[in-house]
């Protein structure tokens, strides 16, 4: 059975591209959101199996969705998604803990396998490299 999904991406368009891509792939996404706050607010609402979210987005980022999504369920799985070229992000954010980071543009086919085995409970590998 394939795993639920929440998208949280400030760029409707883009998340609306993620959702038709996952649901190709008969990954059910229960719904889109478009910051940090909306994100804890569907967690709650959906207890999806996996969050794929945004780390920059305007005013309520990914480190504030993260870090309430870890108040609701510390073993929520979560990846980041960056558009970042040198995968750097904040310190607060590898301290935090998400499931995975992965930079965009993605692979398909790696971020489809990378769901899969984070639905699964396997360990991934996060890049620690943090801006100063």
């Amino acid at each position: 059975m394939k795993p639920t999904v929440l998208i949280i991406d400030d760029d409707p368009e883009t998340a609306e591209i993620m959702s038709d891509l996952l649901n190709l792939r008969s990954i059910e996404v229960l719904a889109l959101g478009y910051d940090g706050k909306e994100a804890v607010e569907l967690y709650r609402k959906h207890s999806p199996d996996i969050v794929m979210m945004d780390y920059w987005m305007p005013e309520f980022d990914g480190l504030y969705g993260l870090q309430g999504i870890r108040k609701i369920n510390s073993e929520a799985k979560v990846i980041i998604i960056t558009g970042s070229p040198d995968h750097e992000c904040s310190k607060d954010l590898f301290e935090s803990k998400p499931s995975a980071i992965i930079q965009k543009p993605f692979d398909t086919n790696k971020l489809i396998s990378l769901i899969d085995k984070i639905s699964l409970g396997d360990t991934v590998k996060v890049d620690t490299k943090t801006k100063s």
